[in-house]
């Protein structure tokens, strides 16, 4: 399990900002937490940034905002590339959770067509 469980409530509350349903399905419907988890799975050493980078955003309140307040918080931490209790780089962790939510959900069938990519499986 690369990712502590107190920490999925983070994760899934990060990804589902990141790319919100709206019209289109977001990031949640798409499952992008169990592709980061996966991902997660096969390398320690991002595993490890991860959960680092999550506990941080936990410990800054973050599973408690209300949505508007985690978009501030997310933009906040992309552009900082340092903050007093963080480990690594928040914008680093930001921009890696951010790159792994959009390849999930465009690897996603369902993702293809929110671009107009027609699927015949």
């Amino acid at each position: 399990m690369a990712v502590a469980d107190d920490l999925r409530e983070t994760l899934r509350g990060a990804l589902d900002r990141m790319i919100p349903a709206d019209d289109d399905p977001g990031a949640l419907d798409l499952d992008c937490d169990r592709f980061v988890l996966e991902l997660l799975d096969s390398d320690a050493e991002l595993a490890a940034f991860y959960e680092n980078g999550l506990r941080n955003l936990h410990a800054e309140g973050f599973d408690s905002l209300p949505p508007d307040e985690k978009d501030r918080l997310l933009s906040e931490l992309e552009s900082c590339s340092s903050r007093d209790g963080w480990a690594v780089s928040p914008s680093a962790f930001v921009e890696a959770m951010a790159q792994h939510a959009m390849e999930g959900f465009y690897t996603h069938p369902k993702g293809w067509q929110t671009v107009g990519f027609e699927v015949t499986l």
